[in-house]
């Protein structure tokens, strides 16, 4: 794709095409390669201003100075991520610069500059989640690992600073608003055990609210 790119000179497509390549070479652990193509697709993004492309691109530089262990130099990229998603609007990428931000705090020792990083992180998922307008998609966005590692993130860093009622609160907002999708999907029926359930699910939903408003 990358050489067709070129050879029509499509510079859009290139550099979508360059940061393809540098995340299938960081999965194979090629790190200095990646680096290299993710640059060329952070540098023609910047000239031509493909939004969820610099984003994207900037993100995935900050995974790869954390693979080198360049704490600071993935804050930046996590924070350049952060801010030109929040321009644009894709708070799908806004969460995951958040959450890269924190992961790269934690390593440099700053704990709870992290956690309260992870915890907005968590605040824009939710709320992508909210607005989601089918039980399905809630239902699969919930579920996607890199998700639940956030959620699973915040619990163990919530923790570690014994903090340890916080990290059961993310725990429970994680399984209780998995729970609720599930059930949602189903049409409970007026039958004893449809009834049983519909109060179960109402139970959760009061456990949730109040479970917000300890954490907000």
């Amino acid at each position: 794709a990358l050489v067709i790119d070129r050879e029509i000179k499509s510079l859009k497509g290139e550099a979508f095409s360059l940061r393809n390549l540098g995340l299938s070479l960081m999965r194979n652990g090629q790190t200095k390669g990646a680096k290299k193509a993710v640059q060329q697709a952070i540098d023609i993004s910047d000239k031509i201003g493909v939004v969820y492309n610099r984003a994207f691109a900037y993100l995935a530089m900050g995974d790869l100075l954390i693979e080198e262990k360049e704490w600071t130099s993935a804050v930046g990229a996590y924070e350049t991520a952060e801010k030109i998603a929040d321009e644009g609007r894709i708070p799908d990428l806004v969460w995951r610069a958040k959450a890269g931000v924190g992961h790269a705090l934690r390593s440099m020792g700053r704990k709870s500059d992290a956690l309260a990083r992870m915890s907005s992180a968590v605040e824009v998922a939710e709320g992508m989640r909210a607005g989601m307008q089918s039980t399905d998609s809630r239902t699969g966005f919930q579920s996607e690992r890199s998700v639940q590692s956030l959620f699973q993130d915040a619990c163990a860093l919530a923790t570690d600073l014994g903090d340890a009622r916080r990290g059961w609160e993310f725990s429970e907002r994680a399984r209780s608003r998995s729970f609720l999708d599930q059930m949602g999907s189903h049409s409970a029926s007026r039958s004893s055990q449809g009834e049983d359930l519909a109060e179960r699910v109402q139970a959760l939903a009061v456990d949730i609210a109040d479970v917000d408003k300890i954490v907000k």
